[in-house]
């Protein structure tokens, strides 16, 4: 992160100094992109089906296999601290696993007041 913020800043030097407000723009729209990813470990079984969790401990995947119309197939949920943030229907749980550090990027730069 500090080599990161570096480059952006001396990206930003002038003839005249640092363009201050230009550098601490490009620190901010670069912050997103610098909170390390969800790691998840593996699954285990449970009485709604399969759970991988976060190793954080607030990140919870669920997926079960449900019928609708006479097709089987597998619905991901993402819960943050209980309370589900996504659902989906599909085969595999990138698109779960992508919300949910979307979710985690956006709550950590909430914590700085920045909205994404």
């Amino acid at each position: 992160m500090r080599d990161k913020i570096a480059q952006i800043v001396n990206e930003h030097e002038t003839m005249n100094g640092v363009d201050h407000k230009g550098a601490a723009d490009s620190i901010i729209a670069a912050l997103p992109d610098m909170v390390v990813p969800l790691v998840w470990t593996r699954a285990d079984l449970s009485a709604w089906g399969e759970i991988s969790k976060t190793s954080c401990g607030i990140y919870n995947l669920a997926w079960t296999f449900e019928d609708y119309i006479g097709i089987e197939d597998t619905l991901f949920s993402v819960f943050f601290n209980g309370q589900e943030i996504y659902r989906e229907m599909g085969i595999e749980d990138h698109n779960a696993k992508t919300a949910a550090n979307a979710h985690h990027r956006a709550q950590i730069m909430a914590a700085f007041g920045v909205t994404l």
